[in-house]
């Protein structure tokens, strides 16, 4: 059974997909998986013009099911994202400590994945 944190995290997750979501196609090769995901942060790289974009994303590990096994965000895997008719893609990158991605919350229901755009 749930305890309080773990219900209030996946309310939250919830909430966050319903209000701020958007479709994401997350590929792994040849090989992936839809849902929704919210941004979690994003940054510029201003050098006269913008020449890159990072992005973060909210994902739940079980949307990122490929294949009948949840995969582990890792750099080189791409999502996707198409907002009001645009297609982007974006890149999983490493974060300072290593890792593509991080858990958000103590329970592990919730991760922010790095991205930068590349497309």
């Amino acid at each position: 059974m749930a305890n309080r944190i773990e219900k209030a995290v996946a309310r939250a997750a919830t909430v966050a997909k319903k209000q701020a979501g958007v479709d994401i196609v997350y590929r792994i090769g040849n090989a992936s998986a839809t849902f929704k995901a919210a941004k979690a942060g994003v940054r510029f790289l201003v050098e006269g013009v913008i020449s890159a974009v990072d992005q973060d994303w909210l994902i739940e590990p079980a949307d990122l099911e490929i294949g009948g096994r949840v995969q582990t965000p890792a750099p080189g895997h791409r999502l996707d994202v198409t907002e009001a008719g645009v297609k982007s893609t974006y890149e999983v990158l490493e974060v300072g400590n290593g890792e593509p991605c991080f858990r958000v919350d103590q329970t592990g229901q919730l991760m922010r994945v790095h991205t930068k755009k590349v497309q």
